[in-house]
């Protein structure tokens, strides 16, 4: 009884929930099978974080990363978080990429907004190796979006590139 409807209010106001989970290496093989998920119904990517070595923006409340997305379109996100959904302006929902949702991790439930843009193939790998500038990864759009909502902004002098961290998605 002392729990009741804490779920419904951490995820309210929420358009979905995200689950995230790591899994011990030694127990993959268990997880997969568990849960029909085999390397032919999956979805590889390779994301990579922009943040400072001392995860400032982290800390802030923003997220900036790049995903490559294997034989699917590529992309770069803005996350902020956490947000009141009900406070984020509705004006942002004419973007194909935005979404509210509640993270859902071991840690606990948080609730962001992101505002996610197509990349074009080949540009995060030239940004990986220098050739191309971070800032062509996010667009002006993403910008305003990080300003609005967590009243600041992505100082692209001060990022390092962390990752690629290698995931796989299943959708079920």
């Amino acid at each position: 009884m002392a729990t009741r409807g804490r779920v419904a209010r951490m995820v309210s106001g929420a358009e979905g929930i995200e689950i995230k989970a790591t899994i011990p290496e030694a127990q993959s093989d268990k997880a997969l099978a568990r849960f029909n998920l085999t390397a032919d119904n999956d979805q590889d990517r390779f994301i990579y974080f922009f943040d400072t070595p001392a995860l400032d923006l982290l800390k802030g409340g923003i997220v900036a990363r790049a995903r490559r997305i294997v034989g699917e379109e590529h992309d770069s996100t803005v996350k902020a978080r956490p947000v009141v959904p009900e406070a984020v302006s509705a004006d942002w929902k004419k973007y194909r990429g935005f979404k509210v949702e509640a993270d859902a991790s071991e840690k606990g439930v948080v609730k962001s907004a992101s505002l996610t843009m197509p990349v074009e193939k080949g540009l995060i790998k030239a940004v990986i190796a220098g050739e191309k500038a971070i800032t062509k990864l996010f667009t002006k759009e993403q910008e305003v979006f990080i300003a609005e909502m967590v009243k600041g902004k992505i100082d692209y002098e001060a990022v390092v590139i962390l990752g690629p961290l290698h995931a796989q998605r299943w959708k079920l």
